[in-house]
């Protein structure tokens, strides 16, 4: 029995062991290139594969890996097929194993489709995804058995014009050294607005970047913790206890437009020029939903995708929060409704059809529902066999148990009439244009206008080429009802506004228009 106790002990993959990075920026931000200093114990390991693990989704910023130098290892042919295995090395001797690599990304650019796992640098604020910074070590015993390492810590070299971080999403273990989990996103920045602390929940939210001013920096924080309040109340989950808001300004990409990732303290915004206060509001809640997500909508299997009822219900969470905390009238409700019904009329915005038709069965669901209470209990109902895949007619059967719909009717219809601020809102089949706001723009320079298309809207109202658009007031993103707001650089600054219409291509579809022949204001 002892002598198999010591085999067994003797045969037992390494014991895991902490590993040093040191994380080297450069010293003209923009450039986007890092240097990364690996310093591996090697104590029982016979072989160290070097994994890409970034994604490499053609639409995303690709990432570039040179390494620069290797100590007490030699590199190894190829013994995977997998072509993600940068490199496959041997210690030399029992000292720790150093490798030095390069890591640099293309041009940064906004992909609404795409996952991407980001490198950027700007002169307040650092957002580096691990997936990209790091090369996944993967070490292998003597008897080919893989085996995991221990904690990451990670110093960073900060360039002499640039002073260390306010806040960062690490653990700090020493002066300038973290402690971090691999793989996950290193943020290290300077916080834009003043730190407050929500009340309810002890939510405290960082707003970090340079795509904004720290007024509208401040505003989003209070949106934020308004909202994690509403949720915590209705969903019954806490929030998380410290959130980190990034917001960059993107490289690439049409005026206006604006993509992001949440995590699960963390959320990233890569921005262009022009994105309305109001658009910004609503996708950073947008984001922090995720926290609430009902856990059976994830890691389903690749037949079960129901990736577009969970993106639905994190935006109209978003949407409802604006309303309930005070922030947007009912109507943002139906705003929005009427958006996802144009784009799955027109393809207008084909990128975020499946969200739209996700927000149309929310917004469906919460119409049927007798109240609030009604509505979040359908949805605490939802989650309390998280352990098992959600299927379509659970699903049915629930919303039927709860009134949320009728036999015989297509789940997630939206209502053909709904009652908000006091109005009656019917939705009504007629020739609509097509969304169009008539303007080219120059694709070096955000929001320089080339050219207004002759006759158009943006032309009537006093548009011209060279003009240089700031921002969107209000309106835009596909919404043919608003008008489109534009703010115009000049002395002084001026708005213009007009509807985005193109009525040389018109379709039938439904839209919510208000009922002012009901007199009591309700439906029905």
């Amino acid at each position: 029995m002892l002598h198999a106790l010591i085999a067994a002990l003797a045969s037992s993959p390494p014991v895991e062991t902490a590993h040093q990075v040191r994380l080297t920026l450069p010293p003209q931000q923009s450039r986007n290139r890092f240097i990364v200093d690996y310093e591996i114990g090697t104590e029982g390991l016979d072989q160290m594969r070097l994994r890409d693990m970034t994604s490499h989704d053609p639409q995303c910023p690709q990432t570039h890996y040179e390494l620069l130098d290797i100590e007490n290892a030699h590199s190894l042919s190829p013994t995977s097929d997998d072509p993600r295995i940068v490199a496959t090395l041997a210690p030399l001797s029992e000292a720790p194993i150093r490798i030095r690599y390069a890591v640099s990304q293309t041009d940064l650019a906004l992909t609404p489709s795409a996952p991407c796992n980001w490198l950027i640098a700007r002169e307040k604020s650092l957002y580096l995804d691990g997936r990209s910074l790091f090369l996944a070590p993967r070490p292998v015993d003597a008897e080919g058995r893989p085996y995991r390492l221990g904690e990451t810590r990670v110093s960073i070299d900060f360039p002499a014009s640039q002073s260390a971080p306010s806040v960062t999403s690490a653990e700090s273990v020493a002066p300038n050294v973290w402690r971090q989990e691999r793989f996950n996103a290193l943020l290290f920045g300077h916080i834009l607005s003043l730190e407050t602390q929500h009340q309810g929940s002890g939510l405290t939210v960082r707003v970090l970047g340079d795509a904004l001013s720290s007024g509208r920096a401040l505003a989003l924080e209070q949106a934020l913790k308004s909202a994690s309040g509403f949720f915590e109340t209705w969903l019954h989950v806490p929030a998380p206890r410290q959130y980190h808001v990034i917001l960059l300004s993107a490289d690439q990409g049409g005026f206006g437009e604006y993509i992001g990732e949440a995590r699960p303290d963390t959320q990233t915004l890569i921005l262009t020029p022009g994105v309305s206060d109001a658009a910004l509001e609503r996708f950073t809640l947008h984001e922090l939903a995720h926290h609430w997500d009902l856990s059976r909508f994830r890691d389903l299997p690749a037949e079960e995708d129901l990736t577009w009822l969970r993106e639905g219900y994190v935006e109209f969470l978003a949407h409802l929060a604006l309303v309930e905390t005070g922030r947007a009238s009912q109507d943002v409700l139906i705003t929005r409704a009427n958006r996802a019904l144009a784009n799955r009329a027109t393809g207008w915005a084909p990128e975020i059809l499946p969200d739209d038709e996700g927000y149309l069965f929310w917004f469906s669901l919460f119409e049927h529902s007798a109240d609030m209470e009604a509505f979040f209990s359908f949805v605490s109902r939802l989650t309390a066999r998280s352990n098992t895949p959600l299927t379509a007619n659970e699903l049915r059967a629930l919303a039927l148990e709860y009134g949320l719909t009728e036999a015989g009717i297509e789940l997630g219809q939206p209502p053909n009439c709904v009652s908000a601020d006091g109005r009656v809102y019917v939705q009504t089949v007629r020739s609509w244009p097509a969304y169009a706001d008539g303007l080219e723009f120059d694709p070096e320079v955000h929001g320089l206008v080339l050219s207004a298309e002759p006759e158009s809207p943006a032309e009537l109202s006093g548009l011209q080429a060279g003009e240089q658009l700031l921002r969107i007031v209000s309106g835009g993103y596909g919404d043919i009802q608003q008008p489109l707001t534009l703010e115009i650089a000049g002395n002084p600054v001026r708005t213009v506004s007009f509807m985005p219409h193109d009525p040389s291509s018109t379709e039938n579809f439904a839209q919510y228009l208000p009922d002012t022949s009901r007199a009591s204001n309700q439906c029905d």
